[in-house]
């Protein structure tokens, strides 16, 4: 199973849980919208660059769509 596919089995519903590294791709802006989250003892997944546990983040924050005529 890949990173991403095993990430998100541990999200709930309308979460959006996010890995390190796209995490780190985000501006700092929206970085403050995330916390990181312990997952437990049954988050073994590892970071495939050092072998460390990978990193999640839930984002907390909410999408404003702005709709207008065209």
């Amino acid at each position: 199973m890949n990173l991403t596919a095993k990430i998100q089995s541990y999200a709930g519903q309308n979460e959006i849980l996010l890995g390190r590294n796209l995490f780190e791709l985000l501006h700092c802006e929206l970085q403050e919208y995330c916390e990181k989250v312990d997952l437990g003892k049954t988050w073994t997944m590892k970071n495939p660059l050092d072998e460390s546990i990978y990193e999640v983040y839930r984002f907390r924050g909410k999408w404003i769509c702005k709709c207008w005529d065209r």
